[in-house]
């Protein structure tokens, strides 16, 4: 308990300060992202945002109104999951055009 701590290590001059502050700020300007890449991101952030507004306004109609039912006649394979049974004349692994 009669030690005493050496605190001088955290005093720091003012010209070392500076010099510290300088280091740092040429690491973080050295790490710093490339203009176009911000621009690129910006872009993609504004043009994903215009596309949820998008799905939006066109679903909103539907959901307001609450008559939209689910229908499974988009693909025969999602009736066939609906019956819970698969025809026997149909190879589900066959490649057609």
């Amino acid at each position: 308990m009669g030690e005493r701590f050496d605190f001088s290590s955290l005093s720091v001059s003012s010209a070392r300060f500076e010099q510290l502050v300088a280091q740092v700020t040429v690491a973080v300007r050295a790490r710093a992202v490339h203009p176009v890449w911000l621009a690129v991101r910006r872009a993609g952030l504004a043009t994903l945002t215009v596309g949820a507004l998008l799905a939006l306004a066109a679903w909103a109609p539907e959901w307001l109104r609450g008559t939209a039912e689910p229908s499974l006649s988009a693909h025969p394979v999602a009736e066939w999951a609906a019956q819970g049974e698969v025809p026997v004349d149909v190879d589900l692994l066959e490649v057609t055009r």
